[in-house]
């Protein structure tokens, strides 16, 4: 499982970083929103989400992010986790959002993969602060435009141990793993802790494919964004490799169901 995987051609307009053994994968460290609508992007993805908020205040969040977050997604305790994830994100106008369209899209996936509404709602919490660690990598790496040094991507690598530790007092050990473990590949070679296969937490397998289906249909100040044929070809291209292939199989349902 974790053998080397020959190099793939990166596709123009996606940031790429070495992974320490010379391959290539998508990489999220800048976001911006799609050139699309929330209600176009994510059309019928309330379809697949079942109820609305039960709450005034869920719903008024609803309606200000554009789509339908399904109550038992949004717990009240959650209110505290969300401003720290919109901290990292309003650290720079292009990540506006991010985490919460990543929380969104792992919910539906894992509703996808048959996930039980409790541990989807688990996954939810965890992966709508999965970017928090980021809050202590310095501006001037996180936010550079051109390709990261060596030196610069070992450190913005460690935000994902940093967010499991600043998690550690209010998630669960199964969130903060699946924090902790969002950037591990299926076959090896990601980070921070060199994970394979069944050794990634299933929830931290879930977020990595949102995560990245974020990036790739999202502006970024290097490219531009993936319709989402595109992005699904990218996402099958690294699945095996960077992406556990049932998380994949269950995106293309919920993208498929969602258009």
């Amino acid at each position: 499982m974790s053998r080397a995987q020959p190099a793939r051609r990166p596709v123009r307009g996606v940031r790429r970083t070495g992974q320490g053994n010379g391959r290539s994968g998508v990489n999220q460290v800048s976001y911006d929103e799609s050139p699309w609508p929330d209600r176009v992007r994510l059309r019928g993805l309330q379809a697949v989400m079942a109820a609305p908020p039960s709450s005034p205040e869920q719903r008024q969040g609803s309606r200000q992010r554009g789509h339908r977050v399904p109550a038992e997604a949004v717990p009240s305790p959650l209110s505290a986790r969300l401003g720290l994830a919109r901290a990292v994100d309003a650290k720079d106008p292009s990540t506006r959002r991010h985490s919460e369209r990543v929380a969104d899209l792992a919910w539906a996936i894992a509703g996808a993969l048959g996930w039980k509404p409790e541990r989807r709602r688990l996954l939810h919490e965890a992966a709508v602060v999965h970017d928090v660690g980021k809050i202590a990598i310095p501006d001037q790496i996180l936010f550079k435009p051109a390709k990261l040094t060596a030196s610069e991507y070992e450190t913005v690598k460690d935000h994902s141990r940093i967010g499991a530790e600043m998690l550690e007092s209010v998630l669960t050990a199964e969130q903060v793993s699946w924090v902790r473990s969002h950037h591990e590949w299926w076959a090896g070679g990601g980070y921070p802790d060199g994970l394979c296969g069944d050794a990634i937490p299933d929830g931290a397998r879930v977020i990595a494919v949102a995560d990245a289906w974020d990036a790739l249909t999202s502006w970024r100040p290097y490219g531009t964004a993936r319709s989402p044929d595109e992005a699904i070809a990218e996402c099958r291209q690294f699945t095996g490799t960077q992406f556990w292939p049932p998380a994949v199989a269950a995106l293309e349902q919920v993208i498929r169901e969602a258009h």
